[in-house]
């Protein structure tokens, strides 16, 4: 599936629900095809706006040999290094730096995008000059641990979009055939990845873009009994991707992503069969937990494409019920407008 880089990089800010953040970096006018340099050019632009307003700075525990007293004194290595007799100590004491962990994964993933394999020359020259303005902050070995450490609050909070920005890179650069150097993977076809960020893109454009509907995740019962009631509970949950609410429409809508919209079956386009049963049992389910009069369910299975636009209606259920697909490949003004004419 071929979608234009810049509407990547949209969905991911949706996805990662950092709408401000994504305005700060223009990728409008990014002549390229690659994902490299497109989060190269992101990340590039997001520490740019942050050195501007000043870099990060934290405590860091230092211990050294000093004159005079600052800190806990180290008594044992005093002693021992004769200190007292120079009017030194050993102390342990915390130093407010620059060298702090978010900064070093930024200043890291720099580093490791310099070396990637298909990095536009201009973006790496700048990458390089940045990277060396960064002269106070060591690099480190990063794992992927080390993005859960990251402390964020009000006073860094563009940190926690650059260390998104710092993750995503991290987890598709490669070691490449050619030593010391990187290449990036292409995750269009993560089939693990892009169905969790389309179906957040789609939910936090809801949130964000109109006003008719609350938007939720909602577990929904099953419309089982038991004679055991413990029985119940090895039922599997039933938890929809996105539910729209608002007093005259109740809304589930089911988000899929696949390279084909459709299986084939002797060439002629079928739905798949899996998603057709998930939305359908939600609709059987939901409406018995709602009060007469309440407004009906409907369902709407809603698919990506770059190619074909579909759009099927049926009544399962009593249920109203359609499938259809949002053209990625598309100006983002037009992805946009189709989202919310599908639900108006």
């Amino acid at each position: 599936m071929e979608i234009p880089i810049q509407n990547i990089y949209y969905m991911l800010c949706y996805s990662w629900d950092k709408l401000k953040e994504k305005d700060v970096v223009d990728v409008s006018g990014l002549n390229s095809t690659k994902l490299v340099n497109l989060f190269a050019k992101v990340l590039l632009e997001g520490v740019k706006h942050q050195l501007k307003r000043g870099l990060d700075r934290g405590y860091v525990t230092q211990h050294d040999e000093i004159r005079g007293i600052k800190g806990k004194i180290d008594f044992t290595s005093s002693i021992q290094s004769l200190s007292f007799q120079q009017a030194k100590a050993f102390c342990t004491y915390d130093e407010l730096e620059y060298n702090v962990l978010h900064n070093q994964i930024i200043k890291t993933t720099l580093h490791l995008l310099t070396r990637t394999k298909g990095l536009d020359a201009i973006l790496k020259d700048e990458m390089i000059g940045l990277y060396r303005l960064l002269r106070e902050i060591e690099t480190i070995s990063i794992t992927k641990h080390h993005f859960n450490q990251v402390v964020i609050h009000r006073n860094n909070r563009f940190y926690e979009f650059l260390i998104l920005v710092c993750e995503i890179i991290y987890d598709h650069l490669l070691p490449d055939e050619e030593p010391g150097k990187m290449k990036f993977k292409d995750f269009l076809q993560d089939e693990k990845m892009m169905p969790y960020v389309f179906e957040n893109f789609i939910r936090n454009f809801y949130k964000h873009e109109q006003t008719d509907y609350k938007v939720l995740r909602e577990n929904i019962k099953w419309n089982a009994e038991a004679e055991q009631q413990e029985d119940l509970d090895y039922l599997p949950q039933m938890q929809t991707d996105i539910t729209l609410r608002s007093p005259t429409r109740n809304l589930i809508i089911d988000t899929k992503f696949y390279k084909n919209t459709f299986l084939y079956n002797f060439g002629k386009p079928k739905i798949h069969s899996k998603d057709l049963y998930q939305l359908s049992s939600y609709l059987s389910n939901v409406q018995t937990q709602e009060e007469p009069g309440y407004p009906k369910w409907e369902g709407m299975l809603l698919y990506p494409t770059v190619q074909q636009s579909v759009t099927l209606s049926y009544n399962f259920h009593r249920h109203p019920l359609c499938i259809k697909t949002i053209n990625l490949n598309q100006d983002w003004e037009l992805i946009h407008r189709d989202l919310l004419l599908m639900i108006a």
